[in-house]
């Protein structure tokens, strides 16, 4: 569809209809150019089959309206998020008596403050050796 733009720089938006189907969600493509100018683009989805783009400012020069509507199964429409959620106030743990906000080991997960293997550090020079 080609439209002319009569009332440059005011306010339009698309408006389109489909054919609602049981079960179903119509998922409507919208663009709005002039040239290789993209003005609009939108992708709505309406259960209903019907929707309104977002508005956008019409240019000088005349413009193309390019729609197309796709029917998909409901159950197939969307995107599935996997979301984590980050406790900063809590040392960034989710479970707060696994890690304590000071971020130092409980008595109870760690019996010694020393490795249980290693070498033992040499004391520095000209200082002596507690007995």
């Amino acid at each position: 569809m080609t439209a002319n733009s009569t009332i440059t720089g005011s306010e339009a938006t698309v408006v389109a209809t489909g054919k609602p189907r049981p079960h179903h969600v119509e998922e409507f493509v919208t663009t709005v150019r002039s040239g290789d100018q993209v003005w609009a683009r939108d992708t709505l989805y309406s259960r209903d089959g019907q929707v309104r783009s977002r508005p956008f400012v019409l240019p000088e020069q005349d413009v193309t309206v390019d729609v197309s509507v796709t029917s998909l199964p409901e159950k197939r429409v969307g995107t599935q998020l996997r979301l984590m959620a980050w406790n900063l106030f809590v040392g960034g743990t989710i479970n707060r008596t696994r890690s304590p906000p000071t971020g130092r080991a409980t008595p109870s997960s760690s019996p010694s403050t020393r490795p249980a293997s290693g070498p033992r550090p040499r004391p520095a020079a000209g200082s002596r050796r507690p007995s």
